[in-house]
């Protein structure tokens, strides 16, 4: 099975191809697929060939995918901390190759430091590329992405600034990253700090104010003052992100 099918790196043709799929194509080919990640697990993972030994499993009699779907499914306590980290990589081999190392977030009590390489990142710009373009029109506008995950080790912050530089270094797209983290001092002091990204489409943002009740309330101006689309990108894209990221952020409100 490919780790990267043919056109995937591209983001304008990724989009175009899952407009045209019915939802019935994604259900098969996602059971498919599974299917066959299944079967290479189970021949060159092993920490996986432990697991379905120990659970009594012959991998070769998982012929449907309602075979697959009686299979015990794997966690953090059953299977990634049970076993070597080596043990859980293709064929064994972690000293091999090259590799990103990051953590999760560890809200179970103790993170997990788990290594990728280059194919993930490209997986993950690709995606990404195609949901930016879907949902807020890179190719047509000047954008600042600002990424309100912890930086470091993690693997929310480090994961999406790869991804968002690999779209800028293979594009042409007007796009611009920068990483505050978590806090919403910083988050605030960036948008402000980087106001002339915002005005290159002749339009602006301006920061009102931040309650203590957690509303922050700006207003729109210029070009975005009668956008039906700016609304839009503040709900769907920088308050879902600060409600998630910032304690005590409730919601973004628009004011005149």
């Amino acid at each position: 099975m490919k780790q990267l099918p043919s056109g995937y790196t591209n983001g304008k043709k990724l989009v175009t191809f899952y407009h045209k799929q019915q939802e019935n194509y994604w259900i098969t080919s996602g059971k498919r697929r599974a299917l066959q990640l299944f079967t290479q697990m189970a021949q060159r993972v092993p920490a996986y060939r432990k697991f379905l030994k120990k659970h009594r499993i012959d991998y070769k009699k998982i012929k449907s995918f309602k075979d697959f779907q009686q299979i015990p499914t794997i966690d953090k306590q059953s299977y990634l901390i049970k076993y070597p980290l080596s043990e859980l990589c293709w064929d064994g081999k972690l000293s091999e190759g090259q590799w990103e190392i990051s953590a999760t977030s560890g809200s179970t009590g103790e993170p997990f430091y788990f290594p990728r390489n280059r194919s993930q990142d490209l997986q993950y710009a690709a995606v990404a590329e195609a949901y930016l373009l879907t949902n807020f029109q890179i190719d047509k506008k000047s954008t600042l992405y600002i990424i309100g995950f912890p930086m470091g080790v993690w693997i929310g912050g480090v994961f999406t600034y790869q991804a968002l530089r690999y779209i800028a270094d293979r594009t042409n797209y007007n796009l611009s990253v920068i990483s505050p983290g978590i806090h919403k001092e910083e988050i605030i002091k960036a948008i402000d700090k980087i106001r002339p990204f915002l005005q290159a489409d002749s339009g602006d943002v301006e920061l009102v104010e931040v309650t203590e009740e957690g509303i922050v309330k700006v207003r729109l101006t210029g070009a975005c003052e009668v956008c039906p689309l700016s609304v839009m990108t503040l709900r769907a894209g920088i308050e879902r992100s600060l409600m998630k990221q910032v304690p005590g952020v409730r919601r973004i409100e628009a004011v005149k």
